[in-house]
């Protein structure tokens, strides 16, 4: 598009393509769902993965090597 902008080229391929939207599904949580997620009971040995998760989740999905290089 910046090439045609900038009349460096004329030819665009893709002029007659549409893309079309696909309709979302819904993939929410309840907040009885949240409830049992965030009250479920685990060994102890997996105590720390879960409540990493957990901190993931509720940061909305940070990258573990963000969460990692937070200071």
């Amino acid at each position: 598009n910046d090439a045609i902008d900038d009349e460096v080229t004329q030819a665009y391929p893709f002029r007659r393509m549409k893309i079309r939207p696909v309709p979302t599904i819904k993939r929410s949580l309840s907040v009885e769902q949240l409830r049992q997620l965030f009250s479920y009971q685990v060994e102890p040995n997996v105590v720390k993965y879960v409540d990493v998760f957990k901190l993931i989740f509720c940061l909305i999905g940070i990258n573990v090597v963000d969460l990692c290089n937070l200071r």
